[in-house]
């Protein structure tokens, strides 16, 4: 457990970190995108669909070929059995207890509302967006770099205000800045298309 006046820039920090892997994972992609290797299958996803012989193989592919891996295929058949008997019946407690649906629903609303804004979208294809509301291409490729700057901005703030103002505090003001983003664009179309 973090110490409470390091917790909420650690908070932040995991938006800012996630960002900075987003553009990590975007390079390696780029880079790596001609590569003829990819990731083997892993015996115990195999065995988990029921796919045992196919586990071996991947075993004896990994360990050689006069290698013993029955014991081991047998401890990977256990392992998966036994992640199996304590996930059954999880989300249904979850769904039905009602000291629960709190959590869910806000689990479940706030990406939901996160990506009903769109940031996502223009995150990842803000040239693109901005060539396609009109901007030239240099000035596109500006759209996206301020619009980088203003998230990165915007991470680096809340980093610095979310010890003392809170959590909750932040939350509530970035939800009220996103109803009002999603619905003042709709006044203005309206009162565009009245006259």
């Amino acid at each position: 457990m973090a110490l409470s006046r390091w917790r909420g820039a650690l908070t932040a920090g995991y938006q800012f970190f996630l960002a900075l892997g987003v553009v990590t994972a975007n390079l390696v992609n780029y880079a790596t995108a001609r590569a003829p290797w990819g990731w083997h299958r892993r015996p115990s996803s195999l065995v988990m669909r029921g796919r045992a012989g196919s586990a071996r193989a991947a075993l004896l592919r990994v360990r050689g070929p006069d290698a013993d891996v029955d014991a081991e295929l047998r401890d990977i058949a256990k392992a998966v059995e036994a992640a199996r008997r304590s996930e059954d019946g999880a989300f249904r407690r979850m769904a039905t207890r009602r000291e629960y649906r709190p959590h869910l629903v806000l689990a479940v609303a706030v990406p939901m509302f996160f990506q009903l804004t769109g940031v996502i979208v223009l995150a990842f294809f803000a040239p693109l967006v901005f060539r396609t509301v009109g901007f030239g291409s240099n000035a596109a490729l500006m759209g996206a770099v301020i619009n980088g700057a203003v998230n990165l901005g915007s991470l680096l703030l809340s980093t610095l205000v979310i010890d003392r103002y809170g959590r909750k505090v932040l939350f509530m003001v970035g939800g009220i800045q996103m109803v009002i983003a999603q619905v003042f664009p709709l006044f203005q179309y309206n009162n565009t298309l009245r006259g």
